[in-house]
């Protein structure tokens, strides 16, 4: 999943994934989106990137939110 506040980001990323043969299952703008569609894909996202600087929820408040959840994805900031 490619969470970022900026959606020429978000694409640009999930491009970049997706032309190295990856699978980008979602993409969110913020961290609250980010945990919604989480909680919907539970079990099926190996990688999360994330911004830190994000309107709602920032990339840090959302990976203690990910650590409550026991998430066992790999979080990457970028």
């Amino acid at each position: 999943m490619v969470v970022d506040g900026k959606e020429f980001q978000r694409k640009q990323i999930a491009q970049i994934f997706e032309s190295e043969q990856y699978r980008v299952v979602d993409t969110a703008s913020n961290g609250k989106e980010a945990l919604e569609k989480y909680d919907k894909l539970k079990g099926k996202i190996d990688l999360i990137t994330t911004d830190l600087d994000m309107p709602i929820l920032d990339g840090y408040a959302m990976l203690y939110e990910l650590k409550q959840r026991n998430c066992k994805s790999l979080v990457v900031f970028i």
